[in-house]
């Protein structure tokens, strides 16, 4: 989305496009809000162009920084079918706070939505899937989407309305996955490293690599002052067995987490499988011989299926 955000002190108006990352919430915090990057930092929408749903719901609205970041991460990854229901039931419903409109972006599936009627049988079993989630290809072929449709709207007596179509909900209930203070676990882009952090209350969950600003916002989240005051736990699905098993060896150090985390992150799944079969031939298991490794495994050469220097030609 490439929003128009204004700055109320200067009246000076800035495009920015959403999602972004730290870096440049970082910068827009320091060269065009002229304020202090936290939890709290909020900014004007003047409009957002180029998007007339998404402008409609946002201008003008007062919103937090990292929430309208969040927002846009989830609706980025929206089919066009998932995005309409958004619009339609967020305004149908004058959502205003940003916290529902998250809570919202987990939920499309939890309502129909009836806006183009030149085909019913299609819709109809479009909708029941949405709804259902999955069901067998002889099952759908089957199905009546019509009288699916009719049921449907037979049994709402009032359906909301919005510019969009008419909203129906359906039979899943609907999820409360965002408190408004911590982020549910949202895997937006690859990394190398999830970490959750947690308190006895509540939970964030860190992508490494990630900035020092980012570090800050989850103790402010958790209204810690200091990493011993929380649980860290580290999850890694891109990692192999024994790279992970050396990397957290010391999970209570999440800057050295995140140093490691930089380094694998301009390093491809074929690099990795070097590096782990590196590893098992070289017994390498402490922290700093893997440093070292990662550093110049580029002086290695693999050649696959060889064992010995007769097979090698030797």
């Amino acid at each position: 989305m490439n929003i128009q955000i204004i700055n109320e002190t200067t009246q000076r108006i800035q495009g920015v496009t959403f999602p972004c990352d730290e870096k440049t919430i970082q910068y827009l915090c320091d060269e065009y809000l002229e304020v202090e990057n936290t939890i709290s930092t909020q900014l004007q929408i003047n409009s957002v162009l180029g998007d007339n749903q998404a402008n409609a719901l946002l201008k003008d609205k007062v919103v937090s920084l990292d929430e309208l970041n969040f927002l846009a991460k989830r609706l980025d990854s929206f089919v066009d079918d998932e995005l309409n229901t958004f619009y339609a039931v967020a305004i149908s419903k004058n959502m205003n706070r940003m916290k529902d409109l998250i809570n919202l972006t987990f939920n499309p599936h939890c309502y129909n939505l009836l806006a183009d009627f030149s085909n019913l049988d299609e819709l109809g079993k479009s909708l029941y899937l949405s709804e259902h989630g999955s069901t067998s290809v002889d099952f759908l072929r089957g199905f009546d989407g019509r009288k699916y449709i009719e049921d449907m709207i037979r049994n709402t007596q009032n359906p909301l309305v919005s510019p969009y179509g008419f909203i129906y909900p359906n039979s899943n209930e609907l999820e409360q996955v965002y408190d408004g203070i911590c982020f549910p676990s949202y895997w937006y882009e690859e990394n190398p490293i999830t970490v959750c952090i947690s308190t006895k209350l509540d939970r964030v969950f860190l992508y490494l690599p990630c900035e020092e600003s980012e570090i800050n916002k989850v103790l402010q989240r958790l209204s810690c002052t200091d990493l011993i005051d929380v649980v860290i736990e580290i999850e890694s699905d891109t990692l192999p067995q024994n790279i992970a098993d050396i990397v957290f060896q010391d999970i209570a150090n999440l800057n050295q987490l995140n140093t490691f985390a930089k380094s694998f992150k301009g390093i491809g799944d074929k690099e990795l499988k070097y590096i782990s079969e590196v590893i098992d031939y070289t017994n390498i298991a402490t922290i700093p011989e893997l440093k070292t490794l990662i550093d110049c495994y580029q002086e290695f050469e693999m050649i696959e299926n060889i064992h010995s220097p007769t097979e090698y030609g030797l």
